[in-house]
């Protein structure tokens, strides 16, 4: 992920100690965490916690690491969970990956990839409901061009898109890294999906194994429909009921591909 941002433009005004307090607070967990850990921070002021969001995101030096920052109003803490920075881009280029395949396959039309835009390293916010004030920074996103929140998201926190963005976020995939042992990390991941009976307004499907893959590895896939990714700007002619189907062993061999580089080796 990379910031291009001016770090002295950036910079909040400091004139508040509790303001301070957040901005260094921030700062010092994103040096300090390591790989698989993870820093739930206080902030003092929920009136300034944007800024002091935008402002630690933009004055990152650390390029070894991807540092994902969340601010779920509702708690008014902020998160903080390093990834390496390939691995942190594995769930992109297996994104893009699946969308050429299926745009090559003519499931999906140029017309509706045109629409169809992939989100990486943006700061969406803020969020509707118990979740205004908050901003997430997903992983990578599918959103309608000209819609506010994306339809689909890789997260790994589900709460706020299913309840902070007015129905607009169907799917949710949670990609989870865990550190088992010095240089060696297992994967997981989990699917939320909308739902209208739900008491939550969604359901959780189980959660999968990523590393180590499990016997019907080359079989596992995400279904979405092309009515959970358009919602009501499915095309006419189009099948609303059709199924794109996400493979998780090319998302596994990214990951991998991406983790040896990094020097880790997935379980």
């Amino acid at each position: 992920m990379s910031h291009t941002r001016s770090s002295k433009q950036a910079l909040p005004d400091i004139q508040s100690k509790a303001v301070f307090a957040d901005f260094h607070a921030l700062n010092d967990a994103l040096v300090s965490l390591g790989i698989g850990e993870e820093a739930i921070i206080p902030l003092h002021s929920e009136e300034t916690a944007l800024q002091v969001v935008a402002s630690v995101e933009s004055t990152r030096t650390l390029k070894e690491k991807s540092l994902p920052i969340s601010y779920p109003s509702i708690t008014k803490r902020a998160l903080v969970r390093p990834t390496p920075t390939r691995i942190h881009n594995s769930s992109q280029g297996w994104i893009q990956e699946e969308q050429l395949r299926v745009l090559a396959s003519g499931w999906l039309t140029l017309a509706e990839a045109t629409v169809l835009k992939i989100m990486v390293g943006t700061t969406i916010g803020p969020f509707q409901q118990a979740y205004a004030g908050s901003v997430k920074e997903p992983d990578c996103a599918l959103k309608i061009s000209g819609q506010t929140f994306p339809s689909l998201t890789i997260e790994h926190d589900i709460d706020i898109w299913m309840a902070g963005t007015g129905g607009a976020t169907i799917v949710a995939i949670i990609i989870k890294l865990n550190k088992r042992a010095p240089g060696r990390l297992a994967d997981f991941y989990q699917v939320a999906r909308r739902s209208l009976i739900a008491p939550a307004g969604y359901v959780m499907e189980p959660l999968q194994d990523l590393f180590p893959p499990p016997q019907n590895a080359n079989q596992q896939v995400i279904r979405v429909s092309r009515e959970e990714l358009f919602g009501q700007q499915v095309q006419q002619e189009r099948n609303p009921q059709d199924v794109w189907e996400l493979s998780l062993d090319r998302l596994r061999a990214n990951v991998d591909t991406n983790a040896r580089m990094e020097g880790y080796i997935l379980l």
